[in-house]
């Protein structure tokens, strides 16, 4: 008598669950994984080619949706709408930081705003930042600007300069749009030690479109005659030059731009800002004394045409921990 082969029915129990977890795991994958975090990067250059490879592989911002470029932050309009009292446009723009240095310093790698246009009038309002310590908006999240400002005229070569010919100018350009994409692109990048020239004149009257535009700096002649004393307020535009824990550092860099610089510090003022970052405290070198944002880009714009290193102080940018100049 032959006999056949009976399987035991809690093989066939085993089977089955086996296969309920093989298409369980197929159907949701990443349920309990943890990926890692993608690593931190910033753009090797400002040049076009290489903030458009950047700008793929690090953000989800595209392209033409760029309105300013500066040393420190690349700007992009997310959403806008039409205002008719004034007449402009109502913006929630947001920033990816392109400095290291700045990002490390203040903690920070991007940021959403508001921001109100009135084109007729040329000025802007900016209203509430919020910071991220992640890019693209992601992280923990804290407010940077809880409350709007006045309206303020805006100031060709600065970003709410850029933001308003980008919804106020027709003749505006992306400048990181495809078309003309062979044009360099025209921006405040840094390079050491450029040689000073003069610019031709623009072809139109238009305000300029892009941000932080280097206009070449012709040094004034020695014995220039210093203009009139700017005002006192500390909450005027400044001029950050340099950031250290060493407050002996922090005084021969200033003593050394007085003297190296006179002509181009006259009628203004420097001063030490301290500020505890955690368990360091660190020591600001700041230029004040400016009447309008564009005095203090076309300021720095000379400093890093002489070598020195710098950037103009946004509201943004600025850590809420900063105190009273240190004596």
């Amino acid at each position: 008598m032959s006999v056949k082969h009976v399987a035991h029915p809690d093989r066939y129990a085993r089977r089955a669950v086996g296969g309920l977890c093989a298409l369980a795991a197929l159907a949701a994958p990443n349920i309990g994984s943890t990926q890692p975090a993608p690593p931190v990067t910033f753009p090797s250059g400002l040049d076009r080619p290489v903030l458009l490879g950047w700008l793929k592989q690090a953000t989800d911002i595209k392209p033409d949706d760029v309105v300013a470029v500066s040393p420190m932050a690349l700007i992009a309009i997310e959403r806008s709408r039409v205002m008719a009292d004034p007449e402009g446009f109502e913006l929630v723009v947001r920033a990816e930081v392109l400095d290291r240095d700045f990002a490390a310093r203040e903690h920070l790698l991007s940021w959403r705003a508001t921001i109100k246009l009135a084109c007729r009038d040329h000025t802007a309002s900016l209203g509430e930042v919020i910071g991220h310590d992640a890019r693209n908006l992601a992280g923990p999240s804290r407010p940077i600007r809880a409350t709007g400002e006045g309206w303020r005229p805006t100031v060709a070569g600065t970003v709410q300069g850029a933001i308003w010919s980008a919804r106020c100018d027709k003749a505006y350009k992306p400048p990181l749009a495809a078309l003309d994409a062979d044009a360099p692109l025209r921006t405040a990048e840094r390079v050491p030690k450029p040689t000073p020239s003069v610019a031709p004149p623009p072809p139109a009257p238009a305000p300029e479109p892009i941000v932080a535009q280097p206009t070449p700096i012709v040094a004034p002649p020695a014995k220039a005659v210093p203009p009139p004393a700017a005002p006192s307020s500390r909450n005027g535009p400044s001029v950050q030059v340099l950031s250290t824990s060493d407050a002996a550092e922090a005084k021969r860099a200033l003593a050394g731009l007085k003297a190296r610089h006179e002509s181009l510090m006259a009628g203004l003022r420097g001063e030490i800002v301290a500020l505890q970052d955690g368990a360091t405290r660190r020591h600001r070198v700041v230029i004040l004394g400016f009447r309008a944002p564009g005095e203090a880009s076309k300021f720095c714009q000379s400093l890093q045409a002489a070598g020195g290193k710098c950037f103009v102080r946004s509201d943004a940018g600025r850590a809420a921990s900063e105190r009273a100049p240190s004596n």
